[in-house]
């Protein structure tokens, strides 16, 4: 039997009579909220339902900043002869 559900760090989390706290999503907050929740001692899960670490890290920050670096690089590449720099044919 579970308890009313608590929003806390902008996450829900759920806590049963027993004292197990389950925190739903695994974004930032999520992991925040469930390691803070384990190190007071409790009995914590930590329930995602498809990316784990959220967004961020598998489709919008890091892919994001990742194709931006690259492109700039691409870019620098196909201006090497402005730098002094001679290279072999183009792929």
């Amino acid at each position: 039997m579970y308890a009313s559900p608590v929003a806390a760090a902008g996450r829900i989390y759920i806590t049963d009579l027993d004292g197990k706290t389950d925190v739903v999503g695994s974004g930032e907050a999520g992991k925040y909220l469930a390691w803070t929740l384990a190190k007071q001692g409790r009995r914590t899960a930590l329930v995602e339902r498809k990316m784990i670490g959220g967004s961020c890290p598998n489709v919008a920050c890091l892919p994001s900043k990742n194709v931006i670096h690259s492109a700039k690089v691409a870019s620098l590449a196909a201006r090497a002869a402005e730098f002094g720099l001679v290279g072999g044919p183009s792929v």
